[in-house]
């Protein structure tokens, strides 16, 4: 095992290596294709030993868990603030310089425009804009009008409580310190459905809290995502492991609550499904039926939420989705994504997303674990939450659900890859660990120092090349 793990130990290096020295000569395709690909930069060299330095607290916390018999709880709180210490550490390289990008890219009508749609409405009662939120967001220009109002109202609430002087950063600030809690939340996840196994998860926290997407989106809400993804997944496995009625109210409110900040739940549907089928399968009528019930309550909540909406506020639920499905439908044509070849693709900017080596580590794991993962009714609990994962990543970009981007839209999936990474690690020694941990923090060092994620124009970022 000790030799098996220093061979794929070697084989991260070199990966690592390898894609560092292709992202910094600017090789074609690696930062995507050409219907979609991040634009290329250079930043000053002094950005890796900045970032070398704001993971400190990760290095602490790695250590006195593996050395010091810290709990993994004390040893997450040190991660989840190098996540929010490199955000901000990128964000000060970044073009205008210093900390005045977080009001650049919230401010921005391009890269965000939540901000900006929310200036449109910023006199005006949050229920006499939501009347009418179908015919608004028709008016406003990407990426609000593809979102229900959760988004705009955060920062309408922001620029009534701060004004508009200080609203864009306070959001922009609140929004990067959230970001943490998607890595507390990745921890939550691998405890919960590996029935305890703290090793995996804090490994699967620890290589998330480092990943680019997460550390290089910032400010964007789709670093919050990852957060929710997790909490409705756990909700709806208690719901449907213990069949207790107030797991399926919280399982709806809280997908109620996602849905009034993005469709992009949506696709989890599929994995909450697996699940139920999976534990009807192992017990019988008993399981289907509480399956069944656990899908009424949590439909009937989210039911009662828009409706107490509709009656509140006048907002029309069914209205904003089908505007909003119309207006993706046509912004898909013209991206002109090509079917099925961007399959390939899309996993290229998962892989981005993530670092480049979480594919190395999740095939190692698949390799070690495929006869378990394919025995669906005697898999380990680690196992079972593999397989969901990797089918639920698999099926999204099959069947081409999300457009472009990818680096940043498949952060609300990112949790599930961090699973089978968490396992793999998990028996690996500290020191082999702290050596993948290093590598993927000079990824997301070369990533930051070569590639734009938020362009916010020619006049602050440079031309697009």
């Amino acid at each position: 095992m000790m030799t098996a793990n220093r061979i794929k130990c070697a084989l991260v290096v070199g990966m690592a290596g390898l894609m560092a020295v292709l992202a910094m000569c600017h090789v074609h395709g690696v930062n995507g294709p050409w219907y979609w690909h991040w634009t290329w930069r250079r930043l000053a060299w002094g950005i890796y030993p900045a970032m070398f330095l704001a993971a400190a607290p990760f290095a602490a916390g790695q250590y006195l868990y593996a050395r010091r018999g810290w709990r993994a709880g004390r040893a997450l709180m040190l991660v989840a603030l190098t996540t929010v210490l490199l955000e901000l550490t990128a964000l000060a390289f970044q073009p205008p310089g210093g900390l005045g990008r977080i009001r650049v890219i919230v401010e921005s009508p391009a890269v965000t425009s939540y901000f900006t749609a929310a200036t449109f409405v910023k006199d005006t009662p949050a229920n006499e804009w939501l009347q009418i939120y179908p015919d608004f967001i028709q008016r406003l220009m990407i990426h609000a009008r593809f979102k229900p109002p959760g988004l705009i109202l955060y920062y309408w609430a922001l620029i009534r409580l701060f004004g508009m002087n200080h609203a864009a950063l306070i959001g922009g600030f609140i929004i990067i310190g959230a970001a943490a809690a998607s890595v507390f939340a990745t921890y939550g996840l691998v405890r919960h459905f590996s029935d305890g196994d703290v090793d995996a998860a804090l490994g699967a926290a620890s290589f998330f809290a480092l990943c680019p997407s997460l550390v290089l989106i910032a400010p964007q809400f789709d670093q919050v995502y990852p957060a929710m993804t997790c909490v409705l997944l756990i909700l709806w496995s208690l719901a449907v492991k213990t069949g207790w009625l107030r797991y399926g109210i919280a399982t709806g409110a809280w997908l109620a609550l996602a849905l009034f900040c993005s469709y992009i739940f949506l696709i989890f549907g599929l994995m909450m499904a697996v699940m139920a089928m999976l534990h009807a399968a192992e017990r019988r009528w008993p399981g289907v039926i509480r399956c069944l019930v656990q899908s009424l309550i949590v439909a009937a909540v989210v039911l009662l939420v828009y409706l107490g909406l509709w009656a509140l506020v006048g907002y029309d639920a069914l209205a904003t989705h089908h505007v909003i499905a119309e207006g993706e439908a046509a912004d898909l044509v013209l991206l002109s994504r090509p079917f099925p070849y961007h399959i390939p693709f899309d996993f290229l900017d998962l892989a981005l997303g993530t670092g480049w080596i979480s594919f190395l580590l999740v095939l190692f794991y698949v390799v070690r674990a495929r006869k378990e993962l394919l025995d669906l009714f005697h898999q380990s609990p680690g196992a079972r939450l593999a397989f969901l994962a990797l089918l639920e990543i698999g099926v999204v970009i099959v069947s081409a659900l999300l457009p472009g981007e990818g680096a940043r839209l498949f952060l609300p999936l990112m949790p599930l890859l961090m699973a089978p990474i968490g396992l793999e690690l998990s028996r690996w020694s500290p020191r082999q660990r702290m050596v993948v941990y290093v590598c993927l923090l000079v990824m997301t060092c070369v990533i930051c120092q070569n590639m734009i994620f938020l362009y916010a124009g020619p006049e602050i970022d440079g031309v697009v090349r």
